[in-house]
């Protein structure tokens, strides 16, 4: 073997043992691709045992008219592992800010571990009722499609729902086909890592700053109509067919809590497009987030936290006892005779 032939095998294994390292420059370690999705993995974890206070404001447009109200969810959320609870208030108001009550209710779902329930209340008015389920699959999947909903905070943690509840870092991971971009890209003043992959979920992409602790800046979902939404493909989920699916998340401000960074402002674009036989072309939803009062593991017997009460004389069902009349009375369902 020749001289040349020699110093070109040598380069071509040294470049084939390194195709999976980033280098940037003298200023950036090299980090393989799995050790970058770890990290950001790794940065979500605080979304497991938290307390933050949460205000969501929602918007949308049809056909690029409008929608002439706005919702502003304001709630605390609690976790703790497999318990949850999300308590507060929802207020819809017309593009004058006129509050209209008819709209407006009470947010209270609390999950104990045991239990998933739940209050149908309006604001400043008696309850409706109270649903309580001990199922435990019914739990399982309460818990998870509540946590993935934009309603409820979950692109905040990197969720969004229509992929069988798997997170932004689950979807990258789990695909193993993970493409880096040659180049990093700023997110305002932060330069990320920007990888993406093919699923059978849709396209994932997400932006990931070392230097916010490996959190992404940036994250998106986009489904074709042969994408999966949970089980099915998109362009079969519903009567009227979808050609499009596409949520875009971007942290706007994020704050070190501890260990971990933690976006408290952020926002969200959701859009849709249908087909040509459906009346509506497209719908998009914004919503803007801003989070407060963030602690991590924090005593939640202290904050007397997933405990299920209701307002004294609110009627409950109880899925397990069908067809029983109960009212909840000092702290417990009680039955009518």
């Amino acid at each position: 073997m020749n001289k040349n032939k020699s110093v070109w095998l040598l380069f071509l294994m040294f470049f084939l043992g390194s195709a999976s390292e980033l280098t940037y420059g003298e200023e950036t370690p090299n980090i393989s691709i799995r050790d970058l999705l770890d990290r950001y993995e790794q940065s979500l974890s605080w979304q497991e045992s938290v307390a933050m206070e949460v205000v969501i404001q929602s918007s949308g447009k049809i056909d690029g008219q409008r929608i002439p109200s706005i919702s502003e969810r304001t709630f605390i959320f609690r976790r703790d592992h497999n318990r949850a609870e999300w308590l507060g208030k929802k207020r819809e108001m017309d593009e004058n800010n006129n509050v209209d009550l008819d709209k407006c209710h009470v947010i209270k779902t609390i999950m104990n571990g045991n239990a998933f329930a739940r209050l149908t209340s309006g604001l400043d008015r008696p309850p409706i009722g109270a649903f309580i389920n001990r199922d435990e699959e019914f739990y399982r999947n309460s818990l998870n499609r509540l946590l993935c909903h934009p309603n409820n905070g979950g692109p905040l943690c990197g969720r969004m729902f229509g992929s069988n509840y798997k997170n932004v870092a689950d979807l990258l991971i789990e695909s193993g086909n993970v493409l880096l971009h040659k180049n990093r890209e700023n997110i305002s003043g932060t330069l990320c890592y920007v990888v993406e992959t093919r699923t059978k979920y849709g396209k994932v992409t997400a932006w990931i700053a070392p230097e916010k602790g490996y959190n992404a800046l940036r994250w998106s979902i986009h489904k074709a109509s042969d994408d999966l939404f949970d089980q099915a493909p998109i362009s079969k989920r519903w009567e009227v067919r979808v050609n499009s699916w596409l949520a875009e998340f971007v942290a706007d401000d994020l704050h070190k809590v501890g260990d971990f960074w933690v976006t408290k402002v952020g926002h969200m674009t959701f859009s849709i497009g249908y087909n040509d036989d459906s009346p509506i072309k497209t719908r998009i939803t914004k919503h803007k987030y801003k989070v407060s009062d963030i602690q991590i593991d924090p005593d939640f017997e202290a904050l007397e936290a997933f405990k299920i009460d209701f307002p004294d004389g609110t009627p409950v069902q109880i899925e397990q006892a069908p067809g029983i009349r109960y009212v909840w009375q000092d702290g417990k369902p009680v039955r009518q005779r």
